[in-house]
């Protein structure tokens, strides 16, 4: 039989909350108690990261005494979690 480990419980939990969530967000917003035990058994030591989408990411232009050349292509958050995702050994797909 295989040992339970931490992160298991956490799909788990995630898995048979998941419709609550609106509701269990609510309870984490109410009460500073509900939040750290949510947080603690949901999110802490995951090694899940949120990038911004490409369509959230905007140019600004700041007006300046110095010429600097403009880039020839833009580089986009997923663009370089894909990068990562290529130079390692070992990744993980959850459905």
């Amino acid at each position: 039989m295989k040992p339970i480990v931490f992160e298991d419980l956490s799909t788990f939990l995630v898995k048979r909350v998941f419709h609550l969530r609106f509701k269990v967000a609510s309870l984490t917003r109410k009460s500073r108690i509900m939040n750290k035990i949510i947080t603690k058994l949901l999110f802490d030591k995951d090694g899940t990261y949120f990038i911004p989408s490409n369509n959230s990411v905007t140019t600004t232009t700041i007006n300046m005494n110095q010429t600097i050349p403009q880039a020839d292509e833009m580089v986009f958050p997923s663009d370089i979690i894909k990068e990562f995702i290529k130079k390692s050994k070992l990744y993980c797909y959850y459905e």
